[in-house]
C-alpha cells in the first residue's frame, strides 16, 4: 500500500487525476496532464495547496518538525465546510474565512467541499490498487488459528482491504459484521457469524458502500459491500440493478480531528461500540503499526489499561522508547509507569514475515 507521504504528494500535485461521474480516480496508465483530465482539477489542487502552506505556517509557529499530510489537509478543509454551512460552527475560523473569501468569493463552500471530497476519492483509488505479498500477515492468521485464545477481535484504522485479502490467502476465517446476502451485496447487520473471530475497521473501508434498499416492506438507506467487486453496478436477489450508490464514494473518514466527530454516527457508531466492548472483555491487548496518535483511540486504551486487573498491552515496534516519546500526551505521560507496572511489554521489531505469534503470545502470557 502507498505511504502517507506518496498519498500526500498524489493530493497535492493532482497528476493523473481524472473526473468520474461523482469524483475523482487516479489513472496512471495515462501520461500526466493529458486532455481528459478535468479542467476543474486545477482549481481544488490549488486549494489544497493554499491549506497545505496554512498547515506548514502552523507547526513551525509550534515548533514542530512534522510534515504536513493529506489528513491535515483534509482536516483543515472539512472544518471550513462544516462552518460556513453551520454544520459545527467554529468563530476561530472567520479570519481564515475572509482571506479566502478574497479569493474564491461564495464559491468558497463549495470548493471546500470539494477539496475534502477529493482528498477522499484519491486516498480511495491509491489504495484500492491490487494489494500483496501478505506473507508479513502470517503472525496474524496464526493468532486467528490459535485454539487458547478464546476470544479475538481485530480493529484496524486503515480503510484497504490487506487484511480481508490475507486471511482468504492465508485460509483463516473472521466476520465482519456484514452477514445480511442482499443480491451481490453483503449487507451490515452488527450480526457476526464468528462471534470469536471479529473484524471490526473503526475508521471505515474502501468497500462499504450506502444504498437505497428495500427490505422486508421498508425503504431505507444500509450500509453494504459488494461480493463481486462492482459496487457502483450492485444487483439485487432477482439480478435486477440497483440504483447508484448514495454519495458516490465509499464510507471512509480522513481527517486527523473531524473524523472523531463521526465515530458516533452511522455505522462507525456500531463499529466503536462493538470495540468499546471487545476492550471491556479483553485481558490483552497486541498494538502493531499504531502510533497512539488518534486522541479517541487513546483515550479508549487508557481507560482498558487503568481499570483495576490483571492485563497485558504488547507493542510491536523497534524503538519503543521513540513511539512512546512521539504518542499524544495521554499515553505519552503514562508510558513509563505502564512498563514499571509489567502492564506494557515489547516486541522489538516491525510485523514481518519473521515475526512470530509464539513470541507475541509469550509477552502476553509472562
Amino acid at each position: 500500500m502507498p505511504s502517507v507521504g506518496e498519498i500526500t504528494q498524489r493530493v497535492r500535485s493532482g497528476n493523473n487525476v481524472m473526473a468520474t461521474g461523482t469524483g475523482w480516480r487516479v489513472v496512471d496508465q495515462l501520461p500526466p496532464n493529458h486532455e481528459i483530465f478535468n479542467h476543474e482539477l486545477p482549481a481544488i489542487v490549488d486549494f489544497v495547496q493554499k491549506l497545505e502552506q496554512l498547515c506548514d505556517d502552523y507547526f513551525r509557529s509550534q515548533d514542530k518538525t512534522r510534515t504536513t499530510n493529506y489528513e491535515d489537509i483534509a482536516y483543515v478543509a472539512r472544518q471550513i465546510e462544516d462552518g460556513l454551512t453551520s454544520e459545527y460552527e467554529n468563530p476561530a475560523l472567520l479570519p481564515l474565512n475572509e482571506r479566502l473569501g478574497t479569493a474564491y468569493g461564495d464559491e468558497l463552500v463549495r470548493i471546500a467541499g470539494a477539496g475534502a471530497d477529493y482528498i477522499d476519492d484519491i486516498v480511495r483509488s491509491l489504495l484500492g490498487r491490487p494489494a500483496g505479498p501478505f506473507d508479513h500477515l502470517a503472525a496474524l492468521a496464526d493468532t486467528v488459528r490459535d485454539e487458547q485464545v478464546d476470544q479475538l477481535t481485530i480493529a484496524t484504522l486503515n480503510h484497504d482491504v490487506v487484511l480481508e485479502h490475507a486471511f482468504d490467502v492465508f485460509d483463516v476465517q473472521v466476520s465482519d459484521g456484514f452477514d445480511d446476502p442482499f443480491g451481490t451485496l453483503r449487507v451490515w447487520n452488527d450480526h457476526f457469524s464468528i462471534p470469536t473471530r471479529r473484524l471490526l475497521k473503526l475508521h471505515g473501508s474502501i468497500d462499504w458502500w450506502r444504498y437505497a434498499l428495500t427490505r422486508d416492506g421498508w425503504t431505507g438507506q444500509f450500509t453494504a459491500r459488494a461480493t463481486d467487486g462492482d459496487p457502483e453496478h450492485a444487483r439485487g436477489p432477482a439480478n435486477e440493478l440497483l440504483d447508484y450508490p448514495a454519495l458516490g464514494r465509499p464510507l471512509i473518514l480522513t481527517g486527523t480531528f473531524n473524523k472523531i466527530l463521526s465515530y458516533p454516527t452511522g455505522i462507525y457508531a456500531d463499529q466503536h461500540f462493538r470495540f468499546h466492548e471487545a476492550l471491556r472483555d479483553a485481558d490483552a491487548l497486541v498494538v502493531v503499526g499504531y502510533g497512539f496518535r488518534d486522541k479517541a483511540i487513546n483515550a479508549r486504551i487508557v481507560a482498558w489499561a487503568e481499570r483495576p486487573g490483571d492485563r497485558r498491552l504488547v507493542v510491536l515496534h523497534p524503538d519503543p522508547v521513540r513511539l512512546g516519546q512521539n504518542a499524544r500526551g495521554a499515553i505519552r505521560g503514562k508510558w513509563r509507569r505502564w512498563q514499571d507496572t509489567g502492564l506494557l511489554r515489547f516486541v522489538p521489531e516491525y510485523l514481518s514475515p519473521a515475526t512470530n505469534w509464539a513470541t507475541i503470545r509469550s509477552s502476553l502470557d509472562s
